[in-house]
This record gives C-alpha cells, structure tokens and sequence, in this order.
C-alpha cells in the first residue's frame, strides 16, 4: 500500500509542490503577518537581533499579493527580487527533468548552477547590506 502512495506522490510531486506554494499565497492573501502572533517569528532576529535576509518575508509577501509594491519593497527589497529567480528556476528544473534531449538538458542544468549560484552570493550580499544601513 505505501508503495502505491509512494508512487503516486513520486509522480505528481511538481503538481502537489505548485498546489502548496499556491495554497500557502492564498493563505498570506487573507492572514497578515502582522496583525496575528500565530505567525513564525524569525529566529536568527530574535537569537541574534540582526536582519537576516529573510526577515519581513511574511509580511511582504503579504504586501505583493494585494498589489503594494512599494510596501513589499520595504519589508524585503530581496524577495521582491527573488521571486521572479525562483519562478525561472522552477520552470527551468520541470522543463530539465521533462526534456527528451540530452543537449538541453545538459545546457539547462548548467543554467539552473549559475541561477543558484547568482542567488546564494545575492542572499550574503543582501545579509551584509541590509545590516549595515
């Protein structure tokens, strides 16, 4: 039986991960972060009370789905920045993983490095810039 489901999430993984990133927007659209303490605090702000880069994630998310760009840009300029990253490399890695070509796939994987890599250094520069100001 639990190789059934097994194989069944197996196959439909990137259509249940879309459908929770989709239920969790809906979920910020109607709870904002900053109105509710059952929200998640973040601990590296309360441990250390520095900015990590994501802090003000929740509340700018938030901000983005009801259209206030400029309100998102001031609780975390780097997601702002990230999501358009991070939805070019989900299509990225489902074209990756659904290509025939090995010539595609092979250009794509070494695309999918950089875009990870050029994450990574923005999220320490971001870290370094976002406590210093």
């Amino acid at each position: 039986m639990s190789f059934i489901v097994t194989g069944y999430i197996k196959q439909y993984r990137y259509v249940i991960i879309t459908f929770m990133t989709a239920l969790c927007c809906v979920f910020y659209y109607y709870m904002d972060p900053a109105q509710y303490l059952i929200m998640p605090k973040c601990p590296v702000k309360l441990i250390t009370t520095l900015d990590c880069p994501g802090c003000g994630f929740q509340r700018a998310l938030h901000a983005l789905l009801h259209g206030h760009f400029s309100e998102a840009i001031h609780y975390n300029l780097f997601l702002v920045l990230a999501i358009p990253i991070t939805i070019l490399w989900w299509v990225i890695f489902i074209i990756t993983n659904h290509s025939k070509r090995n010539s595609v796939r092979t250009k794509l994987v070494n695309l999918n490095r950089y875009i990870i890599y050029f994450y990574i250094c923005c999220y320490f520069i971001w870290f370094a810039i976002r406590n210093i100001y």
